[in-house]
């Protein structure tokens, strides 16, 4: 039961995160690695991955297809909301002067005389012998 309700957390955390349009691309992933596991048996997955997003190399045959694996291109979709209210005809902007207030400074001073303690008995000015 916890492993599927991993997975299921798993999923919605990726659906959340990953734009759609990359999540559909990967049956091009899955197809493309095949050929490439029939064309060369020893290639692993994380060969593959290295090969393709780590080394791209755009003299390749089969760039086209590589273009098309999920990851490899940036789909900016850009959206943008404007909300435009009407200014009413009658429109008046009034600025004031701003007014200045006379500010009584207060002194603050600390109340609570010298302390003396055997334990600040160290800290004295330098005496003469």
């Amino acid at each position: 039961m916890k492993k599927y309700f991993a997975i299921i957390l798993l999923v919605f955390y990726l659906f959340s995160s990953t734009e759609l349009s990359q999540v559909i691309k990967l049956p091009v992933f899955i197809e493309h690695f095949k050929e490439h596991s029939k064309a060369n048996p020893q290639l692993t997955l994380f060969g593959f991955i290295k090969l393709h997003y780590f080394n791209g190399d755009p003299d390749a045959p089969d760039y086209e297809t590589n273009m098309k694996l999920p990851f490899k291109k940036h789909n900016l979709y850009f959206v943008t909301s404007t909300i435009v209210q009407d200014v009413p005809k009658d429109f008046r902007l009034e600025i004031k002067a701003p007014s200045f207030k006379e500010l009584k400074t207060r002194n603050f001073f600390y109340t609570i005389g010298e302390i003396h303690s055997p334990q600040f008995s160290i800290f004295q000015p330098p005496k003469t012998i």
